[in-house]
C-alpha cells in the first residue's frame, strides 16, 4: 500500500514529465512561491526532482502591499528562509502599499485580478531573464479546478470556460493539478 507521500510524488512526477518533454536543457524552473501551503508543496516537489530532469530551479515571491506590514514581514522572513534552507534562489517584487488598490480602481478590476496581473508582469519579466524554454511553475491543484469549473458554470459561461485551467499554457505550468489540497497538506507533514 501506497503512502500519500508517494501518491503525491508519483502523480507529480507524472504530470511534470508531460509538461517538460518538449523542454531542451538547460532550462529554468521559477516556482510561484507564496508561502502558503500549496507553494510550499510546489517548491518541495520541484526540489525533490529536479536532478531527475536537470532543470535549475528559483522562486519568486510578490508581497502585494494589501496586508498589514505585521503580517507580510512575517511571511517574508518565513519565505526568505526556507528558499535560503533549500538553497534555492528567490526573486522578490514588492508592491507599495495602495497600489493594487489604486489600480483596481482605475481599471475597474477586482483587487484579486488587479494582483494575479501584477504577478504574472513580473512572472514574465523573470522569463525574459532566463534560458530559452524555461517555465513558471503555479501551484494551482486539483480543488483550484474544481472551484474555477464550478465558478464558470454557476456564471454561464460556454464549453470553452468549462474546461478549467489548463495543466500548462505558453510558458506555465501546473504540475499539481491532479492532485487535491488536503493531500498536498499531508504531504507537508511528512
Amino acid at each position: 500500500m501506497k503512502s500519500i507521500q508517494d501518491k503525491v510524488e508519483i502523480l507529480f512526477h507524472e504530470t511534470l514529465s508531460t509538461q517538460l518533454k518538449d523542454r531542451i536543457l538547460p532550462f529554468r524552473i521559477i516556482a510561484a512561491f507564496s508561502g502558503g501551503p500549496d507553494s510550499t508543496a510546489l517548491l518541495f516537489l520541484l526540489k525533490r526532482f529536479q536532478k531527475d530532469f536537470g532543470y535549475d530551479l528559483e522562486a519568486a515571491y510578490v508581497n502585494h502591499g494589501i496586508r498589514p506590514l505585521s503580517e507580510t514581514s512575517i511571511e517574508d522572513n518565513s519565505v526568505k528562509k526556507l528558499t535560503l534552507d533549500l538553497q534555492i534562489p528567490l526573486h522578490i517584487k514588492k508592491l507599495s502599499s495602495g497600489l493594487l488598490k489604486q489600480y483596481a480602481s482605475r481599471k475597474h478590476c477586482g483587487l484579486e485580478g488587479a494582483a494575479r496581473l501584477f504577478r504574472y508582469r513580473f512572472f514574465k519579466k523573470l522569463q525574459t531573464l532566463s534560458p530559452p524554454g524555461s517555465v513558471t511553475a503555479l501551484g494551482h491543484n486539483r480543488n483550484d479546478q474544481e472551484e474555477t469549473i464550478i465558478m464558470r458554470l454557476f456564471s454561464g459561461a460556454g464549453l470553452d470556460g468549462l474546461k478549467g485551467i489548463p495543466e500548462s499554457r505558453e510558458a506555465l505550468i501546473r504540475p499539481l493539478i491532479h492532485i487535491d489540497r488536503d493531500s498536498l497538506i499531508q504531504y507537508l507533514e511528512f
